[in-house]
């Protein structure tokens, strides 16, 4: 059966590169996420607004070769109303294997049964409640903490900590104020949507003993939004002056270099793609409010 041309397959002219195969301007940052994870107990904060490029530092960890320490990566969601611990306990659905060789736990950690019924059959009955939501909830604190020292050397990754419940954001303070010392933490998030601008508050400080970094991720200057448009475009040399403007456009954030050089090299995608974002939009000025753009997007327009 012949096919209609919106049925065929792209050719190779589709197949374009739409982000950068190397990180650009970042060097220093990841240096220190190296140097810090394997250095137990460790607690490293990400911060930056959004495009700029968090998840992808992570990831670039999470490619280089950690050795011995599993990666438990659990993310926060934009949801109206957040699962408690949510983040926290996607991670640790992946911990079965690890827990499978450690059967004794103590009966606090029963509780995480009916949380985590993917690991219950490695965990002891559930202890009785207690009736009292204050000493339920430090139950599920402790649990989680003897499980996770169980496991052998663990990176826990948090992404989007700003979109956290409380109970989340309790349960991480709990764990980074304290942690096992086979336990590194990576936490990203957007200073910005965070109430108070810190997203564990005020009167978090690290232990002593405990590796602790804050990076700061920034836009770009121009030679690094430069290099990245070169690298994007498959190493085609980019022009100063072309690089100067793409800076100015977009304000030097990966995302939108990235989104302004996937709309110049496919004009009629970029435009199907603005107008489907618009038509799905809500008219009038609560639908413009209510879409998150990234910092020096209207600038890029």
């Amino acid at each position: 059966m012949s096919r209609t041309p919106s049925q065929r397959r792209p050719g190779p002219a589709a197949l374009v590169r739409t982000s950068s195969p190397v990180l650009v301007g970042r060097g220093d940052q990841l240096g220190t996420l190296r140097a810090a994870v394997p250095r137990q107990p460790a607690v490293v904060m990400v911060e930056g607004e959004a495009g700029v490029g968090k998840s992808r530092l992570v990831r670039e960890l999470l490619d280089s070769d950690l050795g011995p320490i599993a990666v438990l990566i659990g993310h926060c969601q934009p949801v109206g109303e957040p699962f408690p611990y949510g983040a926290v306990l996607e991670a640790l659905r992946d911990c079965t294997e690890r827990l499978a060789r450690h059967p004794r736990l103590s009966p606090v950690t029963g509780v995480l049964g009916a949380l985590l019924p993917e690991i219950a059959e490695h965990l002891p009955p559930p202890p009785p409640p207690t009736g009292d939501p204050r000493a339920e909830r430090h139950r599920v604190f402790r649990a989680v903490r003897e499980l996770v020292s169980v496991l052998g050397p663990v990176l826990l990754v948090v992404e989007d900590l700003h979109w956290a419940d409380d109970g989340t954001r309790q349960l991480l303070r709990f764990l980074m104020g304290d942690p096992p010392p086979n336990l590194s933490i990576v936490v990203t998030y957007r200073r910005e949507d965070v109430p108070g601008g810190v997203p564990l508050g005020s009167a978090y400080r690290p232990p002593g003993g405990t590796t602790s970094a804050v990076l700061e991720l920034g836009p770009l200057d121009v030679a690094e939004v430069r290099a990245l448009t070169s690298a994007i475009l498959d190493g085609e040399p980019v022009s100063a002056e072309f690089a100067a403007k793409l800076h100015e456009r977009t304000a030097g954030i990966p995302f939108v270099v990235e989104e302004t050089l996937r709309a110049l090299r496919n004009p009629r995608r970029g435009a199907r793609r603005r107008a489907t974002a618009a038509a799905a939009r809500p008219r009038g000025r609560a639908g413009a409010a209510a879409t998150r753009w990234p910092s020096g997007w209207r600038r890029c327009r």
